[in-house]
């Protein structure tokens, strides 16, 4: 059996590596300081449509997946200014002109990490 645990490393690339090799990951995950705090639509907002691969908003926009940013090693997809222009709920979306989602190649092993743990000390 194979264990780590380490609390400033709960990302979903550490975490995907420690899955690859079959160790029990004990880590909290990292949440983004600006997804933490952010008082707009989360992810659980959108609609995941897998047949095109893009995001649907709450106003049935499409979001358009533009592929990966080479820079974070995100998924991206965007809106357009004129798909969020008039949009009624912008504000609780987006302070820019169009709304962006970004999720990283690896946060499926982030959401099968615990979220919280406990560790006996013998």
């Amino acid at each position: 059996m194979s264990l780590a645990a380490d609390a400033g490393y709960g990302n979903g690339e550490l975490l995907n590596w420690l899955e690859e090799r079959n160790i029990t990951p004990y880590m909290y995950t990292r949440e983004g300081h600006t997804r933490q705090n952010s008082k707009l639509y989360g992810i659980d907002h959108f609609t995941y449509v897998p047949e095109t691969g893009n995001y649907i908003c709450p106003e049935c926009k499409q979001l358009t997946y533009l592929g990966i940013h080479a820079g974070n090693r995100n998924h991206v997809w965007f809106s357009t200014p004129a798909r969020c222009r008039d949009c009624s709920q912008k504000s609780q979306c987006t302070t820019g002109n169009l709304r962006r989602l970004s999720i990283h190649i690896h946060e499926a092993a982030r959401q099968r990490s615990p979220a919280t743990f406990t560790v006996a000390i013998v």
